[in-house]
């Protein structure tokens, strides 16, 4: 009896969609975006007049009107820190962004959006306890609703914007600018600038050993001020650092891509989360003279490799850190 072949392929798998699969995956997260707005938009936030007749006030447009032309711009938002009132404000669109990538939405950006305050906040409150004088607070922090968005008030008819002042990082200065902006005017010797590479070294491998990762940590995110009093970096063993009332210091700034984990290959600044590693990417790429000639502190261990003590010291003896 010759073999009979079944041609039925009512059983096989549909053929993948890709351009479908993109269109449910925006309409899921889109889905989420708008629920968590609603939930803000119907939050009493602001109270006005003291406890006979209260008003609450929902966020409807943003109340914190800035003007930040002079600001410094990152990726999620921009910095002030020269004027009296320091803000940092960030809007949802990069959020937004990240609709079609399904992996970096869920595990960082929406996630970071609906608990931005209290995330940063909480790295701070770790950090700060850690090394009180390189880290700024957060005086007040406001998720504010305005009409329209990226896409459009069609599809979404309020955007987010957070805008939180922070503490003043440039004490007695002059101008708000950072330490990229110091680089280009060579404005350091070659001491201060190893002191400051080794300070910069320290506080961010104690940090990382910590599980408290910045993930942006560059020249243009670090303000660079004088120590208003002296104090003493601890954290690596019996190596510390002295640090004299006048001397400069480096402040982290821009806290926007901060985790409490290493994040790996969904790396929101595309980088990685060693701090000092990606410093020193970026220092190479913008300042190739300078990395050259500091070369032995930017090739000090990272914090998940073994902490040499003796090649610390001798740096440390070799630049006159105490």
């Amino acid at each position: 009896m010759p073999l009979m072949l079944n041609l039925n392929f009512d059983d096989e798998e549909p053929i993948f969609d890709p351009l479908r699969s993109q269109k449910e995956l925006k309409k899921k997260n889109l889905k989420k975006y708008e629920t968590f707005i609603q939930k803000l938009y119907n939050i009493p936030k602001y109270k006005k007049g003291r406890k006979k007749g209260l008003i609450i006030k929902k966020y409807n447009n943003c109340p914190v009107k800035i003007e930040l032309e002079d600001g410094k711009r990152g990726a999620s938002g921009i910095l002030d820190i020269q004027l009296d009132k320091k803000y940092l404000y960030r809007e949802s669109y990069i959020v937004q962004q990240h609709f079609l990538s399904g992996a970096i939405f869920q595990s960082f950006y929406f996630p970071r959006l609906k608990n931005y305050c209290k995330d940063i906040n909480k790295y701070i409150r770790r950090s700060s306890k850690l090394f009180p004088n390189n880290f700024l607070q957060i005086k007040d922090c406001k998720y504010c609703l305005y009409p329209g968005g990226p896409f459009g008030k069609k599809i979404i008819k309020y955007d987010v914007k957070i805008s939180y002042q922070m503490q003043n990082a440039s004490y007695k200065k002059k101008n708000s600018d950072n330490f990229a902006d110091d680089l280009k005017k060579n404005i350091y010797t070659d001491m201060q600038l190893s002191s400051l590479f080794i300070q910069i070294y320290y506080i961010s491998i104690v940090c990382n050993k910590k599980g408290l990762h910045h993930n942006d940590l560059k020249a243009a995110n670090i303000i660079i001020n004088k120590a208003k009093k002296k104090f003493v970096y601890t954290g690596l063993g019996k190596l510390k650092i002295h640090i004299k009332k006048g001397d400069i210091i480096p402040i982290f700034v821009d806290y926007d891509l901060i985790s409490f984990k290493d994040i790996g290959d969904d790396h929101p600044a595309s980088g990685t989360s060693e701090d000092f590693n990606f410093f020193t990417m970026k220092l190479s790429e913008k300042n190739p003279k300078i990395y050259k000639q500091f070369n032995d502190i930017i090739e000090l261990p990272q914090y998940d490799q073994r902490i040499n003590s003796k090649k610390l010291k001798l740096i440390f003896k070799k630049y006159n850190i105490e």
